[in-house]
């Protein structure tokens, strides 16, 4: 049997997340795909790579970003996606 890739990973990360509660968790391949792409240019944007709260931080705002109509007016929300974005950091940060 296959081992699941990272993408499939995060992608259950997704899942788990929406069954849990978290009314961010959607469309679990698009968000898997912004997710992996975020993580990866981090360090192209001059981010410390060794700040894992920071990249979290990161991450979130891409994920509110690519998501909301307005992201300046995401308000509460963010802490929705910073809590998103922790799960897949999980993931995202394994060797």
């Amino acid at each position: 049997m296959n081992q699941p890739t990272q993408l499939d990973r995060i992608r259950l990360a997704v899942l788990k997340a929406a069954q849990e509660g978290c009314p961010v968790a959607r469309d679990a391949e698009t968000t898997a795909q912004i997710a992996m792409r975020r993580w990866n240019s981090y360090g192209n944007r001059g981010l410390q790579q060794d700040d894992l709260h920071a990249r979290t931080r990161d991450l979130a705002k891409g994920l509110a970003n690519h998501f909301e109509e307005d992201p300046s007016l995401v308000g509460p929300l963010i802490q929705d996606y910073e809590y998103l974005a922790s799960q897949l950091v999980e993931v995202l940060a394994e060797k």
